[in-house]
């Protein structure tokens, strides 16, 4: 820590870390779905929804058999 200068609390890094991993999810060229186990969708990719013409935020929940 450089004196005079206040880290931010934890949940805020966290935070900036998870904002930062989803930028670069949805900046990869190719398309990425990631599911659970049970085949239910968890992360679309907006590459992956311009190219099936879905949007990503509406796949996540559905089944991956159901695209």
């Amino acid at each position: 820590m450089i004196k005079g200068i206040r880290q931010p609390p934890e949940a805020t890094l966290l935070k900036m870390r998870l904002a930062l991993f989803e930028l670069i999810f949805d900046s990869i060229y190719n398309g990425v779905m990631v599911t659970d186990a049970d085949g239910l969708i968890t992360h679309f990719n907006k590459p992956y929804g311009r190219f099936l013409g879905l949007h990503p935020d509406a796949q996540i929940g559905k089944h991956r058999t159901l695209l």
